[in-house]
């Protein structure tokens, strides 16, 4: 297995491990969600109208690097992910920052610095396996997570999200190494909207041109 592949599957996983972490809170939502519909009121977490925003992985990058080299010298970048929120709701939704780094000193585990809400975490995570993922610097994703969040929408996201009308949606945008077509390791921005137990949009992103490098749907 190559390492790019192995670097969006250990990626996938400590996703999990987040979803994990949050799923009382996801609860809550959908217990809000049937409480809601059976009240006959429509909620719509994730209206189209204006109502959605991305934060700057790209503002709060430098403090990340300053996080993770306090933890390894040698810490470098291998994904980030912005989690799309929705200001409509009290308090306002999502919106969080998630940086992964990794180290040749310490080849066994994961640095994670997140900022949530003005305030910002890390913790340590033990990787499966001790492959290293290509280093991802910041001169090549000169388009930010702000940037890629406008060219999903008008590539797909915005219909599928008018299709879609559903509170249970997670949307974030993640920089990451991947296959594409032939091509191994590729930097992109991977935006992703995801119904629970439902449809699914990714969108391949160049991070450097903004073009669509590929469209996978569920």
């Amino acid at each position: 297995m190559s390492s790019s592949r192995l670097s969006s599957h250990r990626l996938r996983m400590l996703c999990c491990h987040s979803w994990a972490a949050a799923l009382p809170g996801l609860l809550v939502l959908v217990v809000l969600s049937t409480a809601l519909s059976s009240c006959g009121i429509k909620e719509h977490f994730f209206d189209v109208t204006g109502d959605l925003l991305v934060p700057s992985a790209g503002e709060h990058y430098d403090e990340a690097v300053r996080m993770a080299t306090k933890w390894k010298k040698d810490a470098y970048l291998v994904s980030l992910t912005a989690d799309v929120a929705s200001s409509s709701g009290v308090p306002p939704t999502g919106g969080h920052l998630t940086y992964m780094f990794e180290s040749h000193i310490s080849p066994t585990e994961f640095y994670v610095a997140r900022l949530a809400w003005g305030t910002w975490t890390s913790e340590v995570v033990s990787k499966t396996a001790a492959e290293t993922s290509p280093p991802i610097e910041r001169k090549q994703w000169p388009l930010d997570s702000v940037d890629a969040w406008p060219i999903a929408l008008a590539n797909g996201g915005e219909e599928f999200l008018i299709e879609h009308q559903e509170p249970r949606t997670s949307i974030d945008a993640t920089l990451l190494c991947r296959t594409i077509g032939e091509e191994e390791s590729v930097l992109i921005w991977d935006v992703d909207f995801n119904i629970l137990f439902g449809p699914r949009l990714l969108l391949m992103i160049d991070p450097k041109t903004g073009d669509i490098l590929e469209v996978i749907t569920r």
